[in-house]
């Protein structure tokens, strides 16, 4: 099977190669991947920046495809990518997210190949109508996204920092199905980011000018470069919301103005396979923008994009 493969760590040491297929047993599905989506998370994974095994590794968290052998053949699937027991505390309490802490493509082998073993646990089928734009970011993009926006209430005040990644333009819709005020948050003024349901789209700059104190959410998954421009937005008695380092993860917090303002500050990661049922129920309302697309032989030039600044939308890899 081809593969894109890395033996040691950095996007220069990527190689795409014939590897051995791999076999299933009772308790895996192969599955035949289709596309997939470039995320950051698959970018620490091949700079070295996460625990990853087994080393050779084949990355790629974000999956869609087809049931590849056995009864089920032939049938559509996505990947929920957290590996988890279904038996500890955390998982019978429907936090399985948490469980172990690793996932799919990084504390395994992944997707970006053509062939990919993946827990029977973990396999989502889907219907043959929703697209493959949509159906290769519904396991980190679209469920990330929503489980963050289930600590929004409906009718807030709800400021998006990156709008216009991955998760930023689910993000933005889940927020509009909740009837909030959406104030899309980029360097980039993108006016299709109207068409996904955006209210108001402005600089961190211009939002930090104009929304001081005024979001009773905000939605930050960007990193240190953009906290001293976001947290500030969060108005008294709202909530800051994070996921994401992609620009790091150390910042400056005044406690002193967090608890006098009695300011609720979240971390989330991933979603539950509850949510997922929910998210794949939902898939047929969603769209996304494909920034631009590449086959696997191109996987450098994929990860070359992901971290450009003016990218627009998701980076969908054809396997």
């Amino acid at each position: 099977m081809k593969s894109a493969y890395f033996e040691k760590f950095g996007i220069a040491n990527l190689e795409v190669k014939d590897l051995e297929e791999p076999k299933p047993d009772k308790d895996h599905i192969l599955i035949r991947v289709e596309y997939a989506t470039v995320n950051p998370i698959d970018y620490f994974t091949v700079e070295g920046r996460r625990k990853v095994h087994p080393l050779p590794h084949i990355p790629g968290v974000e999956i869609f495809g087809s049931v590849a052998e056995g009864e089920d053949k032939g049938k559509k699937v996505v990947v929920y990518p957290r590996l988890f027991c279904g038996s500890c505390y955390l998982c019978v309490s429907g936090k399985e997210m948490l469980c172990s802490g690793e996932l799919f493509g990084v504390s395994s082998n992944g997707g970006f190949s053509e062939l990919a073993l993946v827990p029977k646990k973990n396999v989502f089928f889907i219907e043959e109508s929703i697209s493959e734009e949509v159906a290769s970011s519904l396991g980190v993009g679209a469920l990330t996204a929503y489980h963050a926006m289930k600590l929004v209430e409906h009718g807030e005040n709800v400021a998006i920092f990156g709008a216009t990644g991955h998760t930023g333009m689910f993000l933005i819709q889940f927020a509009k199905m909740r009837n909030c005020h959406v104030f899309a948050i980029t360097r980039k003024k993108s006016r299709w980011l109207k068409d996904f349901g955006a209210d108001e789209i402005l600089s961190p700059e211009e939002a930090y000018e104009k929304l001081k104190g005024k979001c009773t959410a905000v939605i930050d998954p960007l990193g240190s470069q953009t906290f001293s421009l976001s947290f500030p937005l969060v108005s008294k008695g709202g909530k800051f919301i994070t996921f994401g380092i992609l620009t790091g993860d150390k910042v400056e917090l005044s406690l002193f103005t967090t608890y006098s303002n009695e300011i609720s500050i979240f971390g989330v990661t991933g979603g539950t396979r509850k949510e997922m049922f929910e998210v794949i129920k939902l898939a047929p309302r969603l769209k996304v923008r494909v920034w631009k697309e590449f086959k696997l032989e191109k996987i450098k030039e994929a990860f070359s994009e992901l971290i450009k600044p003016e990218r627009e939308g998701k980076i969908l890899l054809k396997v």
